[in-house]
């Protein structure tokens, strides 16, 4: 998990701590730990500190140079999620009893009754804008006004352990239900719509671009993570990472970053694959004479004959060439 300035990478493992690196993976401030396995974290806001919660039910607040926690609260079950609300005032988490519980942010009190839309709890996520709250439970997905807690919609579907996120431009959110992705519009009536992302399903971690323009998942059954695109529903470029174990996944608040934690422990940062700009016929043309292969309209790769291959070429240099490439970046 990135925080708010994108300078620095909150990381939890089995090893019940919690760790805040910098982007070259050097420790920054104190490791803290749990009696339990930890299960989410999240930044406040405005970066000074992040909250931890483990899998007996223990929060902890934590200012990002103190040696210990600012303060401790214990529930009656596993923590499944945590967010603050924008302005920072308030921490709500949920746990696997089916409720949803406010704080306050500065002194840990509770503030007002829980939510208990039914079901267990697997995510809860607040909107671009602050005024609403999406929850993922087993019972469905419910969209909830954050100021007077009142249902504003509710969808009921097949499948267990559904999550929910929300689109950087607030109007609709994507779903992971039965380990598959679906979008919905939130405004009107409706179902969400079918899977558009990762066909064969399997999903595990999800992450959206700050832009909305890309999506970044792990899952599936090579367990790698992949990039797609929100336009077209269709992947973008290799798995970043090693593939056959990804799980958490994130992007970095401008979007110039991405990570991919796996179960080995290891953490990579990848640059997001980005859409070379151009005609399509000229990039195809590109491809096919850089690589000496072509997709037919089956999607078989095939090689390219030695006359076919001069034909692309003349073809290509007729066109002006290579598009116009990307530039390389780095971490400063």
């Amino acid at each position: 998990m990135f925080s708010p300035d994108g300078r620095h990478l909150l990381t939890w493992a089995e090893d019940r701590t919690v760790r805040l690196v910098d982007l070259s993976g050097r420790p920054v401030g104190p490791v803290r730990p749990h009696s339990e396995q930890v299960t989410t974290a999240a930044f406040r806001p405005d970066g000074r500190g992040y909250v931890t919660a483990d899998r007996a039910g223990l929060i902890q607040l934590w200012d990002t140079t103190a040696p210990g926690a600012v303060y401790k609260v214990s529930n009656p079950d596993t923590v499944s999620a945590v967010d603050f609300t924008a302005d920072g005032r308030t921490l709500l988490f949920s746990c696997f009893d089916g409720a949803v519980r406010f704080l306050d942010a500065e002194t840990g009190r509770a503030v007002g009754p829980p939510l208990r839309p039914g079901g267990v709890i697997w995510s809860v996520a607040i909107s671009p804008d602050g005024k609403n709250l999406l929850i993922g439970t087993d019972s469905g997905v419910h969209l909830v006004d954050l100021a007077t807690r009142r249902s504003l919609r509710e969808w009921t579907g097949v499948g267990a352990n559904k999550y929910g996120w929300f689109y950087p431009a607030g109007d609709k959110a994507l779903l992971v239900v039965g380990g598959f992705a679906h979008h919905w519009a939130l405004a009107g009536e409706g179902d969400p719509a079918l899977p558009r992302f990762h066909p064969e399903g399997g999903i595990d971690r999800i992450a959206i671009s700050p832009d909305g323009r890309y999506v970044l998942i792990s899952g599936g059954p090579d367990r790698s993570a992949r990039v797609w695109d929100v336009a077209t529903g269709k992947p973008l470029g290799p798995p970043p990472g090693w593939g056959g174990g990804a799980r958490p996944v994130a992007f970095s608040p401008d979007g110039r970053w991405l990570t991919v934690g796996d179960v080995y422990g290891r953490i990579t940062i990848w640059a997001p694959p980005a859409p070379i700009e151009g005609e399509t016929g000229r990039i195809k043309l590109w491809v096919q004479t850089l690589t000496g292969l072509e997709i037919d309209d089956q999607g078989v790769i095939r090689s390219l004959a030695p006359d076919a291959l001069a034909e692309r070429r003349r073809q290509f240099d007729g066109q002006g060439g290579p598009p116009p490439r990307l530039e390389k970046t780095d971490l400063r």
